[in-house]
């Protein structure tokens, strides 16, 4: 809890964020409630506190406690709403799976767990990489149950699981700080195999497109 609240802190002080009261990040964080809320693991019992970083890369994190943090970049990457839902969806999942706190994952009801976090072969072996001052462990694991509890959340809140990997597809492989690699695009495709994609447009909102074009018009800002 204390190494948590150290890396808060350092957030706090050193990343350019959007203020609380922004719409931007008022919108954002709604989208994570949404989804928050369709989960059966009492994922209504987390403090969810999600913030934008003025920062131009596609990207999001999670660092317990219910804390995500957006860049602006993700909102900008993502073509409409369901895209930033489905990037959202994935660090909740980190979130959910108890990445931060092991005696999460291990109080949790085995059966349910089980399957969102079974075994899936990792790619390769742990790295890091630095945000800012921020040292990131890069587990590949982890991100594949970040996946599949993602995968589980768009369903319940009636987003098309698929968007997941087109918008995992898009991604630059060279990210920092965040694991996109063909590996992970293909463990994505044999957990989405057998559920069918949804025969109709990706669901959007005029005010996620009036906010993408708001970002896109302001000054840019140097990457931290």
């Amino acid at each position: 809890m204390e190494a948590a609240l150290g890396t808060r802190q350092k957030i706090f002080n050193e990343w350019p964020l959007r203020p609380l009261n922004d719409e931007a990040t008022e919108f954002v964080q709604r989208l994570a409630m949404r989804l928050a809320a369709q989960y059966s693991f009492n994922a209504g019992g987390i403090p969810w506190r999600v913030y934008l970083v003025r920062n131009l890369s596609p990207n999001a994190f999670s660092i317990g406690g219910g804390f995500v943090f957006v860049n602006e970049g993700a909102l900008t990457f993502a073509e409409n709403e369901e895209e930033m839902i489905a990037i959202l969806a994935h660090e909740l999942g980190h979130e959910l799976a108890g990445h931060f706190c092991k005696s999460r994952v291990e109080s949790a009801p085995t059966s349910f767990f089980d399957f969102l976090l079974g075994a899936t072969p990792a790619s390769r072996p742990k790295e890091t990489a630095q945000l800012g001052s921020l040292p990131q462990t890069i587990d590949p694991a982890k991100e594949q149950q970040a996946d599949r509890i993602a995968i589980s959340l768009l369903q319940a809140s009636g987003y098309n699981p698929q968007t997941l990997l087109r918008v995992s597809r898009r991604l630059p492989k060279d990210i920092d700080g965040h694991w996109v690699d063909s590996i992970r695009i293909e463990t994505l495709s044999q957990l989405l195999g057998s559920l069918p994609d949804f025969n109709s447009a990706p669901r959007d909102s005029e005010q996620f497109q009036r906010i993408k074009r708001m970002l896109s018009s302001e000054a840019p800002v140097n990457r931290f």
